[in-house]
């Protein structure tokens, strides 16, 4: 994590969490990381994840 003075910079680290809730069934969940000013750019960073809830 960023330190707390740090906290406010541009371009600093950090974590983030997310919660989702649920229901039974099967997909697939992508998150991008990328730059909201810059248009029709592939993202920096991608992750994917087939969920299953039972």
């Amino acid at each position: 994590e960023a330190p707390k003075e740090d906290e406010q910079m541009v371009g600093v680290g950090g974590t983030e969490t997310f919660r989702f809730s649920s229901a039974a069934g099967e997909t697939t969940l992508t998150l991008v990381y990328h730059r909201a000013w810059e248009k029709d750019v592939e993202p920096l960073e991608t992750f994917t994840v087939e969920v299953v809830v039972r």
